[in-house]
């Protein structure tokens, strides 16, 4: 997607990309074109995966809990499978940060 929007002429100033393996994508793409990050195109990943801090730049990313995730996660199934009549899913909120690194 970063090499077609680059092919096209588009212009941008960052890039959020839905996780941090698109965002190294995009920042491989935008160096290969000899971008300057984030000078020329800041780029935020998503997720947290700890080796974002090994790339250089490093990648600024939101961090997810994904101990918390996935303790909800089986806490539910746990739930509908113990229930005589299955509830409809409730709603969780789980809390994000910026990482911010040298990428943006």
């Amino acid at each position: 997607m970063m090499n077609d929007a680059l092919d096209r002429g588009v212009s941008f100033r960052a890039v959020l990309a839905g996780s941090d393996e698109i965002a190294l994508g995009a920042m491989g793409a935008a160096l290969d074109r000899g971008l300057q990050i984030p000078d020329d195109v800041a780029i935020i990943g998503f997720g947290g995966l700890d080796w974002g801090t090994s790339v250089r730049p490093r990648l600024t990313t939101m961090t997810s809990d994904l101990a918390a995730m996935s303790e909800s996660v089986r806490d539910f199934f746990l739930q509908q499978k113990s229930a005589e009549q299955r509830k409809p899913a409730m709603l969780t909120v789980f809390r994000r940060e910026l990482a911010l690194r040298a990428s943006a």
